[in-house]
């Protein structure tokens, strides 16, 4: 018995020893093949940045190029210079005045549309002197050709249009808009031509085009601009645009033949080029070797609406190197951590600790881990964005705030943490945030504002949301706060500025040529919209509705361009059926205005201005409060002008006269508020001493007697 119990004595800590080996070799082949994991996952990882990346990119230049091509096609489908191919004045029947108005209108819309839209102007070469006896460079620019392609008329320095208009034609795109390119320019650097077909305006879809607007621009900066990542922390990586084309491959780049770094065309079956991958397989990534010779990641994206493909590389070192590096590391320290483990767990088995710690403390370092991980994601993601990302909690204080808050506010992250907005932006820029966050916290519900800062020579627009928050996990221990999300939108609130300068300009000079048309109501368009202007006064209607209705009331008649000369001016009443023929002019005012981005429902306006109170009117059926009011208020304005308005076959009606005749039709024909609105501007506040003029017959033709 005793020596039987001293073999068992003997064999147990052999056995512990067995077991513990056994154990760590378990946890050795699981740490190995977690460490496996980590490297997949982290490739995984890195495929998904790369695609959010490009995909991202490949948007924003489809985007641009998009832009570039509507620009094009909206000149092409322009009305006025449709009018213009359609042979001039013996299809429009202007005289030699209307028809040299066509023109000089013509080109200085080519050369409006150049400017805001990046197809004008030289290029600029490093450490280049141009004589005065030596021919610039012709590099972009906007030209209208005939359907040969010779340029009838175009923007200064706009270079030939021949080869992308022969391109066009030999692809036989009929009504498409076409992107040739990129090509070598004059400057060396790669350029685009953008092609639209210009249509007669009788035209159907079986048409041949009579001409073609062409765009030329030059691949610059600002396009290139286009291909880098905002907050992007990446040493290595690199987004560059290429295409297939003759069995080789181009790259698309800013660079000239002259530079280092350019790269010459490499044939597409050259294994295993980068490009090559990404052209044959996009939205897959793979490791391949780039035109460098180094180890790179690769995936590619197609760019939208051409031929063109986005490629993102980086090197493996340093997308992968750290897995690699961290997959030996985890082995490795792994290995003693379990020799480490094997004898703290006999000390511990030795000495009687409690396994529950050593099951506490791991998962307290496991939380503590996650919790470090993702507040280094969210930093990443947060400090990537273009918008101002802050948090403010229930007592005004900053707990976050985002690279761009702090550049915004003009100092560091850790300065402001802590803080209220006025200890760091100052009482007057604070002020604004301070009370929104009150607000947000008091009624719990999300606040957008949009708000000016600065002076009149840098003044900036900003929109704000101001989201609430719960923070903590626990529901006791739960706190309020506030996101704060400042996005800058001057550039969007200029932009808009500039297409309503540019939409009345391009109003009043259509309504000109009118006037070329028909002398008797060359100010017809000019009274309704100041007619409309009292009634939208008296109405007490808000601005958005006031511009709806003067744009319509100016643009309704746009359609006379397309009824005869001769009809307009006859100097006897209308028979019903060419009444009909201008009244169905004003429908055609509306289809011409169709395309253009409105503010307020203008087009829409248009078409309903012919609509009658008891459904009796055009379009059919259409009646009562149904009608849009903008469009009842126009139809009052318009019929007013035109009954006290001289016109060739009769003279002005008085304005007594005419506002009793709307009276008698209220509630038939028109709405009874904008009638009542105008008789009483016109018995109660000046407006029959105001509109007297009306009916005079204007300067230079004959008075009509009744």
């Amino acid at each position: 018995m005793t020596i039987g119990s001293e073999k068992t004595i003997t064999y147990k800590p052999l056995l512990l020893i067995a077991v513990l080996m056994l154990f760590g070799i378990m946890v050795l082949s699981m740490i190995y093949q977690f460490a496996t994991y980590e490297e997949t996952r982290e490739r995984i990882v890195w495929q998904n940045r790369i695609s959010v990346v490009l995909n991202g990119r490949a948007t924003a230049v489809s985007q641009w190029i998009e832009s570039q091509k509507q620009t094009v096609k909206l000149l092409a489908e322009n009305t006025t210079l449709r009018l213009y191919v359609s042979n001039g004045k013996s299809d429009l029947g202007l005289d030699d005045t209307g028809e040299a108005v066509l023109e000089d209108f013509i080109l200085p819309l080519l050369n409006d549309r150049a400017a805001q839209n990046g197809f004008s102007g030289m290029i600029n070469e490093a450490n280049s002197n141009i004589k005065a006896n030596v021919a610039r460079k012709l590099v972009s620019g906007l030209a209208l050709t005939n359907k040969a392609g010779e340029i009838i008329l175009a923007t200064s320095n706009m270079p030939a249009t021949l080869n992308a208009v022969t391109a066009y034609l030999d692809l036989n795109l009929n009504e498409e808009t076409f992107l040739f390119g990129p090509y070598e320019g004059a400057t060396g650097l790669p350029s685009i031509s953008i092609v639209s077909p210009v249509y007669k305006i009788d035209d159907n879809e079986k048409s041949h085009a009579s001409g073609f607007i062409v765009g030329v621009r030059v691949l610059d900066d600002t396009f290139f601009d286009l291909l880098l990542q905002p907050g992007e922390i990446s040493q290595t990586a690199t987004n560059f645009l290429v295409r297939k084309q003759d069995n080789f491959i181009h790259y698309i780049s800013a660079l000239r033949m002259s530079d280092r770094m350019y790269q010459s065309p490499i044939g597409i079956n050259t294994p295993p080029l980068a490009a090559q991958f990404a052209i044959e397989n996009p939205g897959v990534i793979a490791q391949r070797i780039n035109y460098l010779g180094e180890d790179v990641l690769v995936s590619g994206a197609k760019v939208g609406g051409t031929d063109w493909v986005l490629v993102r590389s980086i090197a493996v070192e340093e997308a992968l190197g750290r897995a690699k590096s961290r997959k030996i590391n985890i082995i490795i320290i792994s290995s003693l951590l379990i020799l480490c483990l094997g004898i703290i767990f006999i000390l511990i088995w030795r000495h009687g600790v409690s396994v529950r710690l050593q099951k506490a403390i791991r998962k307290q370092k496991e939380i503590t881990e996650k919790y470090e991980k993702l507040n280094g994601f969210m930093r990443v993601v947060t400090d990537s964005q273009p918008t101002a990302i802050s948090a403010v909690d229930e007592n005004g204080k900053y707990t976050y705030a985002n690279l761009h808050a702090a550049q915004l506010a003009d100092v560091t992250v850790e300065d402001m943490i802590g803080k209220t907005p006025t200890a760091v932006l100052g009482g007057a820029r604070a002020r604004i945030d301070e009370i929104n966050c009150q607000e947000v916290l008091l009624e719990d519900k999300i606040i957008s504002k949009i708000n000016s800062e600065g002076d009149k020579e840098n003044n900036l627009t900003f929109k704000t949301d101001y989201v609430p928050l719960m923070l903590g996990e626990d529901n006791a221990e739960q706190s309020k706060g506030v996101l704060i999300v400042k996005e800058d939108i001057s550039a969007l609130e200029q932009s808009r500025k500039k297409r309503e300068i540019g939409l009345k300009s391009l109003v009043s000079t259509l309504i000109m040529i009118i006037a070329s048309r028909d002398p008797f109501s060359a100010t017809h368009s000019e009274r309704v919209v100041t007619v409309i202007k009292i009634l939208c006064k008296e109405l007490a209607v808000d601005e958005a509705m006031s511009a709806t209705c003067e744009l319509a009331g100016a643009m309704m008649y746009l359609g006379k361009m397309t009824v005869a000369k001769e009809l307009l001016v006859k100097p006897t009443y209308l028979s019903d059926d060419e009444l009909d023929v201008v009244r169905a002019s004003i429908l055609k005012s509306a289809d011409m205005v169709r395309d253009i981005e409105f503010e307020g429902p203008v087009c829409e306006t248009i078409e309903q201005t012919q609509a009658h109170w008891d459904g009796s009117g055009m379009p059919a059926g259409l009646s009562g409060e149904d009608i849009m009011l903008s469009a009842r208020i126009v139809s009052v304005a318009n019929a007013f002008v035109g009954m006290t308005s001289a016109r060739a076959y009769r003279p002005g009606m008085d304005i007594k006269e005419a506002t009793n005749l709307l009276l008698e039709k209220a509630d038939k024909i028109y709405d009874r508020r904008p009638v009542i609105a105008l008789m009483n501007y016109v018995e109660n506040k000046g407006g029959m001493d105001r509109w007297n003029y009306f009916k005079k017959v204007p300067p230079g033709l004959k008075p009509v007697k009744k």
